[in-house]
């Protein structure tokens, strides 16, 4: 499902808004009700997340907590002597910022933890990277753990490719600068990377054990690309070398059970809504269920915030259809009932 242009009275918006719809009913009609405002609850409380980071696809959320747990042991011993490198390859638009600001909240020390992201595509000249480093030198004098996410890190600078400058820093801790080298000191650094640099197209596997073995696909084309020395990107195959630990985003579509994948994008549109307008606390049947088909007809979120971005400040707690942009009431007013009533009480 990846259709940046609704189709509206298409076969797959028309099925996209009925499984999306068909979960919301049961969701409104057994979920417990409010006993002030009379609205069905739909809580985020119990929805399956890393830091805030909502993802029911189950094997994806134990990798997570795993690289938690090394992230956690990482930043509490005292001495370290180079940093802990994460490759995290996902699509774009895929939230990977969101979820890589998230590993803040899985490590207990939070109070020491400074997040920083930076997109390597803007890079004028390799002199933007030493001026990076020499900031987490900055942080680790003040006793403070950079988290430092690099986005587009296959991207060239000034006709060159960074890493080869990232060697250096990222399995010996030190870069060269000045005559002199300068050690980093503890920090945690994260490489965003698209799954069409690394050599061998991975295909999507369809069964229930659709995640592992993309995952375990991907996994075998990182290694095939570190054997090979002569790669067309020049030390690529020395900076993978260097990484302490892989994290793969996958496409929403890799869960199979019926309804978990529209759940997902219900609770994931509810953190939208609330991302953008925080005391909003009651929402439209037909705004949620709008928000969740954008989502669900989508490989990334990009739709669906603009959508939630560009709509009206309600000026109260209730987020209502109305609210919604002019572009979706000409999509979709003739495919939902306008006079329907029913909300939700959002306890997040």
């Amino acid at each position: 499902m990846n259709n940046n242009n609704i189709n509206v009275g298409s076969s797959e918006m028309t099925y996209s808004l009925e499984q999306v719809n068909n979960v919301l009913e049961k969701l409104h009609m057994e979920g417990p009700e409010d006993s002030e405002t009379g609205h069905s609850i739909l809580s985020l409380k119990t929805a399956p997340k890393f830091g805030n980071f909502i993802t029911y696809n189950e094997d994806f959320l134990n990798d997570l907590n795993s690289l938690g747990k090394l992230l956690t042991n990482y930043v509490a011993r005292e001495k370290v002597k180079r940093p802990f490198n994460i490759l995290l390859i996902a699509p774009p638009g895929s939230g990977k910022s969101f979820l890589v600001k998230q590993f803040t909240e899985a490590i207990p020390e939070k109070k020491s933890i400074r997040f920083e992201e930076y997109q390597v595509g803007t890079f004028y000249s390799i002199d933007n990277l030493y001026e990076i480093l020499r900031r987490i030198q900055s942080y680790n004098l003040e006793e403070k753990v950079p988290i430092v996410f690099f986005d587009e890190i296959g991207s060239e600078v000034d006709l060159l490719n960074i890493f080869p400058y990232l060697l250096a820093p990222m399995f010996d801790g030190k870069f060269y600068l000045g005559g002199n080298y300068s050690y980093l000191g503890k920090a945690i650094l994260v490489f965003a990377i698209s799954e069409n640099i690394i050599q061998n197209n991975t295909n999507i596997i369809t069964d229930t054990d659709q995640y592992k073995k993309w995952r375990d696909n991907i996994e075998e084309n990182l290694e095939n690309t570190k054997k090979e020395k002569n790669s067309k990107i020049y030390k690529f195959s020395d900076f993978l070398d260097r990484i302490d630990s892989n994290i793969f985003l996958p496409n929403r579509n890799l869960i199979v059970a019926d309804g978990i994948l529209e759940r997902e994008v219900i609770d994931i549109s509810v953190n939208l809504i609330k991302t953008h307008f925080e005391n909003i606390s009651i929402i439209d049947f037909y705004a949620l269920s709008i928000i969740a088909t954008l989502l669900f007809m989508n490989e990334t979120r990009r739709k669906a915030e603009q959508t939630v971005f560009l709509s009206e400040n309600p000026g109260t707690s209730i987020f209502t259809y109305k609210s919604l942009p002019p572009r979706i009431h000409d999509k979709f007013d003739q495919l939902i009932n306008l006079d329907e009533k029913r909300r939700f009480r959002i306890i997040a």
